[in-house]
């Protein structure tokens, strides 16, 4: 992947505040490839924008995992996650699919095992995006949340029926390598979620139980207990990011989406064929197992 000093300068720069604050979360998610081709993207000045949330297509999903199994990554048993989104960025998650099981047929954290955070932006830290590769590095602070100590979350419990939720139901392989990529872990997901509309009714009268994953996302992301420094730790994520990036477009070599569309515009001009500027989205729902 080609990158040029300034955005080099950029990721070691949130890598070394990511040393320097604890709660700090930086990582890479990474965008449908075709979306970065399309002209419908680029806005009415003619500037390129990226596509407003992350997520890729099933084959480019599959892609990736059998890329970063290439290289020799291990990865942990698949992990089930089901994280529940609450008012005041409040996420609480449960894992295991035996306790997701119980919630749903109950309704209620009562007997089941769960932790709490909050996760916000960090207004002084603004994103990084690079609509070339389509990838966006931004960073979040996480927070565990004590539910004795907290009251939005301690009320948020005794009002849990009447609450408004919106849930994300996830399973994921977490890929790492402790010598090839240290600090690094990479998370491969299938997700099925409703969180366009929070609602108080339970996640029994949302569409994720019955249809499969509505989105597949990989992550990079910045571990700790490494005792690297910001330079090692951004030229590691770069390499991390790279390998995703040839997993999503089945290549060694990569492909920038401006040469990519400018083939795509020779070859239309070739056959006399004029596109769609508003061409239809390409679908990226999988198939179930």
């Amino acid at each position: 992947m080609e990158i040029n000093k300034s955005d080099y300068d950029q990721i070691v720069a949130m890598s070394d505040r990511w040393l320097r604050q604890e709660t700090l979360e930086l990582e890479t998610t990474f965008l449908q490839p075709e979306e970065l081709w399309n002209d419908a993207w680029e806005s009415t000045s003619g500037l390129r924008k990226m596509p407003p949330s992350p997520g890729i297509p099933y084959t480019n999903h599959v892609g990736v995992q059998r890329r970063l199994q290439q290289v020799g990554l291990l990865h942990d048993p698949l992990q089930d996650s089901l994280n529940i989104l609450t008012p005041g960025n409040y996420r609480w998650t449960i894992s295991g699919m035996d306790d997701i099981r119980r919630y749903c047929e109950t309704e209620s954290l009562d007997g089941i095992s769960y932790t709490v955070m909050t996760k916000t932006t960090v207004d002084d830290i603004p994103q990084m995006q690079n609509i070339e590769y389509g990838w966006r590095l931004k960073a979040r602070s996480e927070n565990i949340v004590d539910i004795e100590t907290d009251p939005v979350a301690k009320g948020q419990l005794e009002k849990w029926t009447d609450i408004d939720k919106s849930y994300r139901l996830i399973r994921r392989f977490t890929f790492y390598s402790l010598d090839k990529l240290p600090g690094i872990r990479i998370d491969v997901s299938a997700i099925a979620e409703e969180v366009k509309y929070p609602t108080n009714q339970g996640l029994r009268k949302t569409r994720i139980l019955r249809y499969g994953p509505k989105k597949y996302e990989v992550e990079v992301e910045l571990t700790r207990g490494s005792e690297l420094t910001a330079e090692q730790l951004a030229g590691n994520l770069i390499r991390a990011t790279t390998l995703v990036l040839q997993g999503i477009q089945g290549n060694f070599t990569l492909m920038k989406s401006s040469d990519a569309k400018g083939v795509r515009l020779w070859h239309s001009g070739l056959i006399k064929h004029k596109q769609s500027r508003f061409r239809q989205k390409p679908n990226f729902i999988g198939a179930v197992s």
